[in-house]
């Protein structure tokens, strides 16, 4: 019972931090309610990395996000040059470093990545 779903995924070390961070949640919840404070809901989806063996700090700037500048001799011409951008679909560098650091690392430590905020990566 219950292997059907989960023979494959999610591991064990990831289903006992989803757990963890699901109990932590709901306490967290239940204190803001019960006690009116809704200035502890935030709590909730704050991400802690005190629980991570290893923090990797990635700097993204201008250059890691999924579209390029503009050059001055664009030939798009309905396209403000200033600050303009053209999309590059596919185009994920620290997507591709973390699956890089999975298929060569995945069989010794779990990482952990959140698309939303890219600047850090998680081993534990």
């Amino acid at each position: 019972q219950g292997v059907r779903w989960t023979r494959d995924a999610p591991s064990r070390t990831i289903w006992s931090r989803a757990v963890s961070l699901a109990t932590s949640s709901l306490s967290t919840l239940r204190k803001a309610t019960s006690t009116g404070h809704p200035k502890l809901l935030p709590r909730v989806f704050r991400r802690s990395l005190s629980d991570y063996d290893v923090l990797l700090h990635l700097h993204t700037g201008p250059s890691l996000h999924k579209s390029l500048p503009l050059l001055a001799s664009s030939p798009f011409k309905n396209v403000k040059k200033h600050g303009a951008t053209v999309p590059l679909p596919g185009f994920d560098p620290v997507e591709r470093f973390v699956g890089e650091l999975r298929s060569r690392y995945g069989k010794h430590a779990v990482l952990f990545h959140d698309v939303c905020n890219p600047d850090v990566v998680a081993v534990a």
